[in-house]
């Protein structure tokens, strides 16, 4: 048995939970299915060059966003600010802020040309920001499939 509504939809407002747009409800959204997901990278890119904080999440999203846009990849992107430690070979350890950038491939794109994209972005990251690496973690479905680091 199931029990299906038949009044009418009322909305409660509670002053300054919600706004406008999110009281008109849900039923106003579409939802885009992307299907059972797919290829995703991860890149780290350090802000300090050195010991010296240089560079801020401002750089990190313009040197990504004109590089892939020059390259007719789209820019989408999502950058989160984050606090890192590395250690040089042989020097002290270093903390830092960085960037985790989140690109999602286009759906059906093959592994072997999402990863070349994302090598061409991490080296033009590295000699752009003067870093000594950015990492990548390429994904394929939520799984990690390939890890490496463009090097100095």
């Amino acid at each position: 048995m199931t029990w299906t509504p038949t009044g009418p939809l009322v909305v409660v407002l509670i002053p300054g939970s919600v706004t406008k747009r999110a009281a008109r409800g849900a039923a106003e959204d579409r939802i885009e299915d992307w299907g059972d997901g797919g290829l995703t990278a991860r890149l780290f890119v350090g802000l300090s060059v050195g010991d010296r904080p240089v560079y801020t999440i401002k750089h990190v999203v313009a040197v990504t966003r004109d590089f892939r846009m020059k390259r007719g990849q789209s820019p989408d992107a999502s950058f989160i600010a984050q606090h890192g430690i590395y250690k040089p070979e042989g020097a002290p350890p270093v903390t830092e802020n960085s960037v985790q950038i989140v690109i999602f491939a286009k759906p059906g794109m093959p592994m072997e040309e999402f990863k070349t994209q994302m090598e061409g972005l991490a080296t033009h990251l590295r000699r752009k920001l003067d870093q000594d690496q950015v990492i990548v973690e390429l994904q394929d479905h939520g799984v990690a499939k390939s890890v490496f680091a463009v090097q100095r």
